[in-house]
């Protein structure tokens, strides 16, 4: 079940979204924290949360997103009363994100930059709690005629941070600072 809500604001300049959930899986497979080459099923998990997103656009060429978000999730029932209870592995109770563009008047250039926030996470067995991590990045565009130019740094601070893991053998670590320069030519 989802039950959202939008509204718009100053002639559609500004919209908000919100968003409240309950969702509820049966037989999901998890990793075996035993053997990270198996997966076992538990018996029903459930994820209760909300999300809530801004978009606007502050003048004609300054435009804003910002958004936040709240998980509760826990396993409902399973085979194993030990699994009750239990938050599914990688799941953040909280996160957020921001990003900002701004385009500077007849002169086809555009900097842009925001962050990307993920709270602590704990694997299924419980063995590794891995810490929150904040990621910023930049990025500059460059449009002349039918030419985009577009050069983007993400992690911009090289912030070393883990994007999920299943135990304490198995962590995997989010990409370092990169760089990355792209152009597209409409045809």
């Amino acid at each position: 079940m989802e039950v959202g809500i939008k509204a718009d604001w100053f002639g559609g300049r500004l919209s908000a979204n919100l968003a409240v959930y309950e969702i509820t899986r049966k037989n999901e497979r998890v990793r075996d924290p035993n053997d990270t080459q198996r997966s076992i099923q538990i018996g029903e998990f459930r994820s209760r949360g909300g999300e809530i997103d801004l978009v606007g656009e502050l003048t004609p060429n300054w435009r804003l997103l910002v958004g936040v978000g709240y998980i509760d999730a826990e396993v409902t029932e399973d085979s194993d009363p030990d699994n009750i209870g239990k938050r599914p592995s990688n799941i953040p109770r909280y996160s957020g994100h921001l990003w900002t563009r701004y385009d500077f008047v007849d002169t086809g250039l555009g900097l842009g930059g925001g962050l990307n926030y993920v709270g602590k996470r704990e694997t299924f067995d419980e063995s590794v709690v891995l810490p929150a991590y904040t990621v910023f990045d930049l990025a500059a565009y460059y449009k002349l005629g039918a030419l985009d130019l577009a050069l983007n740094i993400s992690n911009l601070t090289d912030e070393r941070y883990f994007v999920g893991g299943f135990n304490d053998r198995m962590i995997f670590p989010g990409a370092p600072r990169t760089l990355s320069l792209t152009a597209n030519y409409a045809f």
